[in-house]
């Protein structure tokens, strides 16, 4: 039980630091361009890129 609870919590964390990466990305866009095209871009392809493919 020890093993599967470590393995949780890592994957717990890294899922986290995936999630505040996505935003600061999506902060970044914005700060740097002011452009809602480039917000609305940079989640596009955010969820592009995490969508399955064939």
């Amino acid at each position: 039980m020890r093993t599967f609870t470590l393995v949780w919590f890592g994957q717990l964390v890294s899922t986290i630091g995936s999630y505040m990466t996505d935003f600061a990305r999506t902060l970044w866009a914005w700060e740097m361009t002011g452009s809602a095209t480039a917000l609305a871009l940079v989640g596009f392809f955010r969820r592009w890129r995490s969508s399955p493919s064939p």
